[in-house]
Parts: structure tokens; C-alpha cells; sequence
């Protein structure tokens, strides 16, 4: 295998001992789950370079989201810059991206917009909402209430976006 990921049960030294066998067979990327930082400690001083928390993860999203709850969710690139789905603020509706001057302005690049389009099913006679993703955007293109923007920039640049508009 060119990669093996490691994420089984709640027990830890199972992960330990595979990783061990793992890259004693040669596999050339390991990615295992550690419930802490103590234990991504050992899994590194193994050799295991790749170490992923998914309820930290989680957890950082949750908050996230309680906390601004215009960010319907984000990916974090570093520690200072992220991927951010945010409501469109509505005093963006209407405006087109060459008028936004976001890159400009705020720092932040629109990578893309989450437009809602009915679906074409009903859920106990109400129609369920879902979201058409509309590529790579032009800049004529004009915001439009509901949309999601998708957009790539540090936090604290997304949350002076969201407050000035």
C-alpha cells in the first residue's frame, strides 16, 4: 500500500502497535488518530509523521460555528489561514464580485458560491433545500441572498468581511 491510515476503536495501543508493524513492512505513508497530544508525541517518536485528532477537529469546527454563526463550516491550511463557508453577508447582496473588490478590500479570495436551488424531491410536503456550487465564478457575477461564500484567507481578515458588511 502507498498509504494506510490508522483509525480504529477507541484504544490506543492497537494504533501503536500497527503503526510499529507498518512502517517496520515499509509502507511508505502512515497517517494515524490520536485522542491526544501525549499520544501524538509517541506515535512521532515512532516515526509517524502524519497524525490526525478527528474530535479536536470536531470540536474546533463546533465551536466555530456556536461562536460565528455566520461560518457554516471551515478547513484549516495552517494556523493563520483557512478555507471559510459563510453566509453572504447581506450587505454584499446584490453586488457584483468586481464591485466587492474582496481580494482588495479584505484579503480574502472567493474560491466559490454555494447558490440554493430547490431540490427535486419533497420531504413530508415540505421541498428540501440544497446548494448547486457554481465553479470558478466571474467577476460579473452578483451575490444573492442565501448564497454561501466560500472563501480562502486568514480569520481574523474573514470576521472584519463579516462585521463591515
Amino acid at each position: 500500500a502507498d498509504v494506510v491510515i490508522v483509525a480504529i476503536g477507541e484504544a490506543y495501543e492497537p494504533v501503536v502497535l500497527i503503526a510499529m508493524e507498518l512502517l517496520q513492512a515499509g509502507v511508505p505513508r502512515i497517517i494515524a488518530r490520536a485522542g491526544s497530544e501525549t499520544q501524538e508525541t509517541i506515535l512521532n517518536r515512532i516515526g509517524i509523521e502524519e497524525v490526525i485528532h478527528p474530535e479536536k477537529d470536531e470540536g474546533k469546527r463546533m465551536a466555530e460555528s456556536l461562536v460565528r454563526s455566520s461560518i457554516s463550516d471551515f478547513f484549516e491550511l495552517s494556523e493563520d489561514i483557512g478555507i471559510y463557508e459563510i453566509d453572504a453577508p447581506g450587505g454584499m447582496v446584490g453586488y457584483s464580485l468586481e464591485d466587492l473588490k474582496m481580494r482588495q478590500r479584505y484579503r480574502v479570495n472567493l474560491l466559490t458560491i454555494k447558490r440554493p436551488q430547490k431540490a427535486q424531491f419533497k420531504v413530508a410536503d415540505d421541498e428540501k433545500m440544497g446548494y448547486k456550487v457554481l465553479g470558478v465564478v466571474e467577476p460579473t457575477i452578483r451575490i444573492q441572498e442565501n448564497d454561501k461564500l466560500v472563501l480562502m484567507g486568514k480569520q481574523e481578515d474573514i470576521d472584519k468581511l463579516i462585521e463591515t458588511n
